[in-house]
Order: structure tokens, then C-alpha cells, then sequence
């Protein structure tokens, strides 16, 4: 007990100073916002002369300016960055709870839309009243700056009068140009925070990747207007002077014009391609000039004021520690798939196969695929997002997908499930040539990335310091009250799948949390292939969490002129894979012998699934979290100090030795190539040596404990052999002591339990007419006589008939699918108002009062949409209107689950 009491305490207070070392940071980060960064132009001592030289000294290598920057620009990020890392850890230690919280008043205020919401959902997706706050202290900043920036330029029109003929108004316009290039520093350093994909900032925060990108999108627009007034605004004066020509070609000492066109010029090409006409039309397009537009506009400004490197340096360290993974699996990792013959030795000792295509399969009308993808070299959220690259169908096309992390067919690690429509020529390429050639193909991976930090699973280090640092933490029952009063997932097509994420992130809650909880499933569908492809992973997956779920399901398509057709089964290179995990057989009975299909399995093993999961994305997926955790915080540490060291040796060489110091030109490149070289080349020397030592001892080829390890070997040949003949001593599934081992085994790790079951669901759903009038019991009544089909579901997910929809069971195998679109607001209304009538666990009905007369208390759902952006934007709309209603005692808290990359 006294150990327990230990370490709690030692773990709390690790994790207490990392969040007062994060905040302290963030302080420092803000304090140069709003009062350091503007003191140069708020001293009047530094303008006594021209030009000011702000009490900088070049012959010196740390002076002043160059301290401060280093505290500001240097120190405070480098600190951001080692404590987010520390809150990472030590909550995978501390709290194993998912997302399901719920919301706080402060939040529920927060997310109110702000009027007019169909303008601003039309425009950026709406903004809610938290949204207006951060716009309100952004224009407070900019505001602040330039008032500060003008008030000492204002001062300094007298002087530039003397010494020039230009009139005053001309003067006072090239002043507010060059004051809106010095507004781009602040702006500067908030930009480049979001666009890391695995951000320990971004994490530690609690903010997702998607949202992040959202305000980069935002702030990206407002740099990119302050930028084309900066250069419009010089290049107006100098075309009323007529000197046009020669002030931009010019190469300065201080500052660089031809530079700063050139810079201009990319970041027109940036932004023009990621306006959303461009982005829809052609993410291919969108990708490629949206990187390129970035490297000429940050390398030709530097060029054009060296000083705005300290300005990129905070977001463009980060965003080289992720650059060193990508560039390792984009360039030098390739995809290579062997038969499915081939042992598992074998396979680990390819060269480059880091990323292998486990099991592929195209739907029958070529609609959609999916892929099991490997990822053992490689640390795995519970959820987030994959880039892949098919180098057949275009070597450098990168598409953005979402995934959830399942067993892996070895039991050893976690592979990446993923879902694929076409919708453009890429990904319709993609699914042909699923279709056509299985899993015969290569394919490159970015990634994984992770929407938000997920729980730590299949680590025995992180699972033994959670027990010991919490209290219960095995049974998840503390996670009960955190959850939300119900859940309501609206989608519309392919877009369903983001729902899988939704189960992963309850299922992290545990079984005692989920079983039981009210779900409404609303789904529509344009073609019946979406609803037969997809229904029974989606229906598997909640029925291991043993929600209950009211299932809605609508296509909006002439479910008339579908023809069905058999779903070819899945190919794969692996046998059986995820069967053994998930405790379900797979029957291919119907396949061709020749193809390289998963074959049968008659019988089923009870064994717990596992699922090897981290909060530490991307990270080399190596055996232990302390391993990832040092690999991760070694490559911060490799990038932060090579940046500090490129600095000073770039200030030695370009101010302190030469007699004349180099121009603005040469500084600015030779600060943007030696940062960017010190970051990569370190890192990737670590990143290689990893993996390099990953491989062999994937391989069994450790030469310093050659001895050591066969023997380890040895024992686990031993603990296998003897797994093995127990299972065959065990009943086989459909007995008591299967089923009470499966459950078991379910309650264990309800994360991986869920994440099985989904895998095994390969079965296909079929779309037919009903079969008898009236079949709908549902929640409307009146809505019945659309219902003319029903879908046919395998008897794995099956559906069956009751009060207030169709609900989830084990006995029927149809439920009713209607025409049309779905009425969100009577559905959701409707559903809203049953679940005040049934009966709490403690018999009260619906919200429940105290005792002491107290107000009733507020019901809290969470509503997950998904899909197709108008139904994403009348989801939040109607969330809006219920939260906003005088004197309601429910709550929805809107949560989009799908986004634009």
C-alpha cells in the first residue's frame, strides 16, 4: 500500500511540474506577443538614429537581440515541447479514460453558434462563441502591433520628408507597408504551429490535427491578405515613382526585394491552391503546389529579411522532427508483399517492407475497398489519419485517410483498417485496382498520425503503473460517470466509417461504461453497394460493446435499380487473419482455390485479442513505451540542438568574422539550409539506427545477446506449444465455458475486443424489398410507408425489431431500410423525448432530481456527425437550436468526426 501511495505521488507531481513547465512556456510565448515582440518600436531610445540598430551588436555572437530571440524564439518552444512530451507519458499512466467526458458548462457556452450561422457555415464551417473569442484576441494582437508599429512611424514622416521630395501621403502609404511586413511576425508563429501532423504540442493540448488545420486555414487567409497588401503597397509607390523595375530587382544588404517577389509569388501559388474550389477540384494538385508555394515562400522571405527566421523557427522545428518520418517512409520505404506462403521471419527481413497489405477487398459495384495495412515498425494511435501513395498509380500522389487500429493477425503489434471510396480519378484507380490485382501491389504510408491522444494498450509497463498510480483502474468503473446520456451518430455514406472511431473512443471507457448505453445510428445512404459493404463491421463493432443501439438507416438513391451481386472474398497474404484475435471463424468456403484468399477455419480460439496501441505518434513502434517515449523525446532533443547550433555557427561565420557582414541574402539561406540540415540529418541518423536495430531483432539476429535470446526463444516456443494445447482441450464456441472465456476476454480489453469483431465482420449485407407490409415498428410512425426495403444482416451483426427502432441483438437478420433523406430534427427529437419517458437505473424516468428538490438535472448526449458537409452542417444547426431552447434540460455536444484535409 505504502508503494502504491509512492508512487501516485511521485507520478502526480512529475506530471504537476510538467503542466506548470507547459504553462510557464506558453506564458513566455505570449509575453513576446503582446509586450516584447513590440518594445523595439515602443523605445524611443532605439530611433535616436537611422537606421536603428534596436541595442544589437553583429560583432558579437551572443548579443542582446540575439539572447532574447534565442529565450523567446528558442528556449520557450524547446520546453513547450519536453513538457507536452512528459503530459503525454504520464497521462498514459495516470488516466486510461476515452473521450466520452462530459461537457462542462464553460464548454457548453462555448459552443453556441454565433449569428448569422447559415452565413458562417456556408463561409468556414460556422463559428461557435468560442471561435469569436480567439477571432476577437487575434484582432486584439493585430491591433496592438500596429498601433505600436504606426505611432513610431508617424513620428518619423518629418524626418523622411527632409530627406526626399515624395509627398506626404506617399510617405505615410510606403510606412504602412512596411508596417504590415512587421505584422507578419506574430502571425508568423501561430501559423506554423498546427500544420505538424504529430504534434506533442498539438496533443498535449487536446487538440486534434483536423482542428488545428482549421485555424492554419483561417490564420493562412489573414497572412496571406497582410502579405499582398505588404508587397502591393511597395510596389504601388513604386510604380507612382516610376522606378518599378529597378527597386524590385534589387539585392540590399538589409533587405532583399527580388526575394521578397519571389517569396510573394509563392505564397500566391499557396494560397491559391488551397482555396476549396482548388482543393475539390484536385487534392493531387492541391498537395504538390501547396508544399512547394510553402519552401519558396519561407526561403525566398528569409532571404528577403534574414531576421524573419526567428519568426518560422518556434512551428518549423516541430514540423522537422516530423518531416524526418516522412522522409523516411515516403522516400525510402517502400511497400513489398509476399506470398502468403511465406514465413513470418521472412517477411520481417525484406528489405524495406515496413508497410505490407495484409487483406484488400472491392466491393461488387467498385464503389468502395478496404485495407488491413501492417504497421509494426511503427507506433499506433487507436485512431487517426494515414497518407498513402500508390507509386502504380502515381508515385508522389499523397491522399489523406482515416483509419482505427486492430489486432494484428501475429497477435504482436496493431494494423491500420481502413475504408476507401472513390470519388475521384485517384482513389477510383485505387479501388480497380483492388479489384484487379488484391494485394499484389505496393503501397506507401505516412503515418499513423493521431487525431487525439488514445489510450496506451498492449504496453505491460503502462498497464502495471496505471494499476498501481489509480485506483481501480482495471475495472474502468470510475469512467462510468464521465460518460456521456446517450450517443447519436449521423451520417451519410462512406462516411460511416468514421462511426468505428467513435466505438474505438468508447470503448476505451470500458464495458461497464458502454454496455447499455442509448445509441441512435441515423445512415444514409445514395447507393445500396455503401449500406451492403459496410453495415456489418459498423454493427459488429457496437455489438461487442453491447450498446443498445436504435438503428435509422435511409438511401436516397432508386434502391430500385440495384442489382446485388456476391461479394468476392477478401485476398490476403496472411491465414486467417484476425481470426485468432477476434474468436470468430472465416469461412471462403466459396472462394477460388487459386487466388490467395483467407482459408477457412473450423474452429475458434477464446484467447484475449491483442492490440498494441500508443499515445506517442509517430514513434517507431518499438517494444517498450519507455523506448518510444526516450526515441521521441531523443529526436526533439537532436532537433532543438542542431537548431541552436546552426544558429550560432551561421551568426559566428555570417557577423562575428567577417569584416563585413553577409547580406541579408546569404543569411537568409544559409539560416533556413543549415536549420533545415541539422534537424533532418540527425534525426534521420537516429530514425535509421532505430529501425536498423528494429530489424534485427525482428529477424532474431542479435549479436551482443545471441545466447540471451534464443534462449528467450526458447520459452516462448514452450508458452506457445503449451497455448496451443490448451485450446484444443477447450469447448469449442456456441458452449458455456467459450462463451464465458470470449467474454471474459471482451471485458479484459474492450478496445481490442471491439477492434477484432469489427475485423471478422467480412461478411455482405444484401438490400432487398420487404417482405412484409408494415415491418417498421419505428420511432415515427407515419414514416413507415417509405419503408419498402430491408436489409439483410449476416447473423454475426444481426438486427432485430423493437420499441422505438430497431435495436441490436442475435436473432432477426433484417432491418428496414426508408427512402428519401432523413428527417434529422423529428428523428432526433423524437428519440430525445423516448429516452425521457424510459426508466433510469435508479426508476426515476428520464432526467433525474435529487431528493432535495434541486433542479432537475441536464441530460448530456454527444452527437458525432460524419459525411457529406451539408448534413454535417444541419447536424451542428439542429445541436445549436436544442442547446439554445429557454430552460432545456438536454444538451448536445456536437462533434464533427469527418474533415478536409
Amino acid at each position: 500500500m505504502r508503494t502504491s501511495a509512492a508512487f501516485r505521488i511521485v507520478a502526480l507531481s512529475a506530471q504537476l511540474l510538467a503542466r506548470v513547465v507547459f504553462s510557464a512556456s506558453v506564458l513566455l510565448i505570449t509575453i513576446w506577443m503582446t509586450i516584447i515582440g513590440t518594445q523595439r518600436w515602443r523605445t524611443a531610445q532605439y530611433w535616436q538614429h537611422f537606421p536603428p540598430d534596436f541595442g544589437c551588436d553583429d560583432g558579437v555572437l551572443l548579443d542582446q537581440c540575439t539572447l532574447k530571440n534565442l529565450l523567446y524564439m528558442w528556449l520557450a518552444p524547446t520546453l513547450l515541447a519536453f513538457a507536452a512530451l512528459a503530459l503525454l507519458v504520464f497521462r498514459s499512466f495516470l488516466q486510461r479514460g476515452g473521450n466520452g467526458h462530459r461537457a462542462s458548462a464553460v464548454k457548453q457556452f462555448g459552443s453556441f453558434l454565433v449569428p448569422p450561422r447559415h452565413l458562417w457555415q456556408w463561409w468556414c464551417g460556422g463559428i461557435s462563441i468560442s471561435d469569436l473569442l480567439i477571432i476577437i484576441c487575434w484582432l486584439a494582437l493585430q491591433a496592438a502591433w500596429m498601433a505600436a508599429i504606426m505611432g513610431r512611424y508617424q513620428k518619423l514622416v518629418p524626418f523622411f520628408e527632409r530627406l526626399t521630395d515624395n509627398p506626404t501621403w506617399l510617405l505615410e502609404c510606403q510606412l504602412v507597408a512596411v508596417a504590415l511586413g512587421s505584422l507578419l511576425f506574430p502571425n508568423f508563429v501561430l501559423l506554423f504551429y498546427p500544420v505538424t501532423r504529430g504534434s506533442v504540442v498539438l496533443q498535449a493540448s487536446g487538440i486534434s490535427y483536423p482542428d488545428a488545420i482549421r485555424y492554419h486555414r483561417w490564420l493562412g487567409h489573414a497572412v496571406m491578405v497582410i502579405v499582398t497588401a505588404h508587397s502591393i503597397g511597395f510596389w504601388g509607390v513604386w510604380l507612382f515613382q516610376g522606378k518599378w523595375l529597378k527597386e524590385a530587382l534589387q539585392q540590399g544588404d538589409r533587405v532583399n526585394n527580388l526575394a521578397g517577389g519571389v517569396s510573394f509569388i509563392g505564397g500566391l501559388t499557396l494560397w491559391l491552391s488551397s482555396l476549396e474550389v482548388a482543393r475539390r477540384a484536385s487534392y493531387e494538385v492541391f498537395y504538390k503546389l501547396h508544399h512547394l508555394g510553402f519552401w519558396i515562400f519561407m526561403f525566398a522571405g528569409c532571404c528577403h529579411y534574414w531576421g524573419m527566421f526567428w519568426y518560422f523557427l518556434p512551428g518549423l522545428v516541430l514540423y522537422g522532427v516530423d518531416g524526418v518520418y516522412r522522409i523516411q517512409q515516403a522516400l525510402w520505404e517502400r511497400s513489398s508483399n509476399t506470398s502468403s506462403t511465406s514465413s513470418s521471419s521472412d517477411r520481417h527481413n525484406e528489405k524495406g517492407g515496413s508497410i505490407k497489405i495484409l487483406e484488400a477487398q472491392a466491393s461488387p459495384a467498385g464503389s468502395m475497398c478496404w485495407f488491413l495495412l501492417s504497421s509494426n515498425r511503427y507506433a499506433t494511435s487507436p485512431t487517426g489519419f494515414v497518407w498513402l501513395c500508390v507509386p502504380k498509380i502515381s508515385w508522389h500522389s499523397w491522399h489523406p485517410f482515416e483509419y482505427i487500429a486492430v489486432p494484428d493477425s501475429n497477435g504482436s503489434g496493431a494494423a491500420v483498417l481502413i475504408h476507401i471510396k472513390a470519388y475521384d480519378r485517384w482513389t477510383q484507380q485505387l479501388v480497380n485496382l483492388v479489384a484487379k490485382s488484391g494485394v499484389n501491389f505496393s503501397l506507401k504510408m505516412e503515418g499513423p498520425y493521431p487525431e487525439i491522444p488514445g489510450p496506451v494498450l498492449g504496453h505491460p509497463e503502462v498497464t502495471a503503473a496505471a494499476k498501481v498510480a489509480c485506483k481501480n483502474a482495471g475495472a474502468n468503473s470510475h469512467h462510468k460517470h464521465h460518460m456521456p446520456d446517450g450517443v447519436v451518430i449521423a451520417a451519410g455514406g462512406v462516411g460511416i466509417t468514421a462511426a468505428l472511431s467513435v466505438l474505438h473512443e468508447l470503448a476505451s471507457a470500458g464495458l461497464a461504461a458502454t454496455a447499455g448505453l442509448p445509441t441512435l445510428l441515423i445512415w444514409a445512404c445514395r447507393y445500396a453497394d455503401e449500406l451492403e459493404f459496410l453495415a456489418p463491421r459498423l454493427l459488429a463493432a457496437a455489438q461487442a460493446l453491447k450498446l443498445n443501439l436504435t438503428v435509422r438507416l435511409y438511401i436516397t438513391g432508386n434502391p430500385a435499380t440495384h442489382n446485388p451481386k456476391t461479394l468476392p472474398s477478401p485476398f490476403a497474404h496472411v491465414t486467417a487473419a484476425g481470426a485468432a484475435c477476434s474468436g470468430t471463424a472465416v469461412d471462403n468456403s466459396s472462394s477460388n482455390s487459386s487466388s490467395s484468399n483467407i482459408s477457412s477455419s473450423s474452429s475458434i480460439s477464446t484467447k484475449a485479442p491483442v492490440l498494441v496501441t500508443s499515445s506517442l505518434c509517430p514513434v517507431v513502434g518499438l517494444r517498450s513505451f519507455w523506448c518510444q517515449a526516450v526515441h521521441k523525446l531523443a529526436i526533439h532533443m537532436l532537433a532543438f540542438a542542431g537548431t541552436l547550433a546552426a544558429i550560432l555557427v551561421v551568426r559566428y561565420y555570417g557577423f562575428v568574422v567577417p569584416d563585413q557582414p553577409w547580406t541579408t541574402g546569404w543569411l537568409g539561406a544559409a539560416l533556413v539550409g543549415g536549420i533545415s540540415t541539422a534537424i533532418l540529418v540527425p534525426g534521420s541518423a537516429l530514425l535509421w539506427f532505430t529501425l536498423l536495430v528494429k530489424h534485427f531483432q525482428a529477424a532474431g539476429v542479435s549479436n551482443s545477446k545471441a545466447t540471451g535470446a534464443t534462449e528467450h526463444k526458447q520459452r516462448k516456443d514452450l508458452e506457445q506449444q503449451q497455448e496451443q494445447q490448451q485450446q484444443l482441450t477447450e469447448p469449442l464456441l456456441g458452449t458455456d465455458g467459450a462463451k464465458t472465456s470470449a467474454a471474459a476476454a471482451a471485458a479484459a480489453c474492450p478496445v481490442a475486443a471491439m477492434a477484432a469483431a469489427a475485423l471478422a465482420a467480412r461478411e455482405f449485407c444484401q438490400l432487398k424489398p420487404s417482405t412484409a407490409a408494415g415491418a417498421v415498428d419505428g420511432i415515427i410512425a407515419d414514416k413507415a410507408a417509405h419503408s419498402v426495403w430491408e436489409l439483410q444482416i449476416p447473423a454475426a451483426a444481426a438486427a432485430t425489431e423493437g420499441t422505438g427502432g430497431s435495436h441490436i441483438g442475435v436473432t432477426a437478420v433484417t432491418t428496414p431500410v426508408e427512402t428519401g433523406r432523413p428527417p434529422l430534427i423529428e428523428l432526433i427529437n423524437s428519440w430525445l423525448a423516448a429516452r425521457k419517458q424510459l426508466p433510469n437505473s435508479d426508476g426515476s424516468c428520464g432526467s433525474s432530481s435529487s431528493s432535495g428538490g434541486r433542479l432537475q438535472q441536464q441530460q448530456q448526449y454527444a452527437v458525432y456527425a460524419m459525411g457529406p458537409t451539408k448534413m454535417v452542417a444541419d447536424v451542428q444547426l439542429l445541436c445549436d437550436d436544442i442547446n439554445q431552447r429557454p430552460g432545456s434540460s438536454v444538451y448536445l455536444d456536437y462533434v464533427q468526426k469527418t474533415h478536409e484535409l
